[in-house]
């Protein structure tokens, strides 16, 4: 790859985790379901598909890591880094495994609500580690689910769409 192929795939890719951290940032105040602490639309789910379809998981796990780590530098804290990027990594794993050996069976929405699906069952379980217990993670978990399915089904819509859009322009 030359030097000029180099630095416009680092260029892309810092610009997808500014997209991200700034959706990730907004959507914090956005109210989903208020009583409800954590439920957040996934934003940023939408950048982390278009890496991934338009690169690899290699540069999505970049774009990930260099968000959750960022935006937790700046607005979070050490366990909302541990929630975000244990959610994150999972997701993402999720969505690769999804995107690779079954892409005939789910759309780019099954892929997303998949991606939902993993990050709000890892936070789950970060949370009944954090509390010793999986008591509350038990009972909070089926809304998180639900959640999930129409968060994730909502990114995934977007990110169909804006992947189409970006094939017509010759962009992917």
């Amino acid at each position: 790859m030359s030097s000029v192929n180099k630095t416009r795939r680092f260029t892309q890719l810092a610009l997808f985790v500014s997209m991200a951290m700034v959706l990730s940032y907004m959507e914090r105040f956005i109210p989903i379901l208020p009583s409800f602490p954590g439920v957040k639309l996934g934003l940023a789910n939408i950048i982390t598909l278009m890496v991934l379809l338009m690169y690899s998981w290699k540069e999505a796990l970049i774009v990930l890591v260099a968000r959750v780590t960022l935006l937790s530098f700046f607005t979070g804290s050490g366990v909302s880094f541990l929630y975000s990027m244990s959610g994150g990594l999972l997701s993402l794993l999720g969505m690769k495994l999804a995107l690779r050996y079954t892409s005939r069976v789910f759309s780019l929405m099954g892929v997303s609500v998949i991606g939902a699906f993993l990050h709000n069952t890892a936070q789950m379980l970060v949370l009944a580690a954090i509390l010793g217990s999986f008591t509350v993670a038990v009972y909070y978990y089926p809304v998180l689910i639900l959640a999930a399915v129409a968060t994730g089904s909502l990114t995934g819509f977007i990110a169909l769409h804006l992947h189409r859009h970006l094939l017509r322009l010759g962009r992917v």
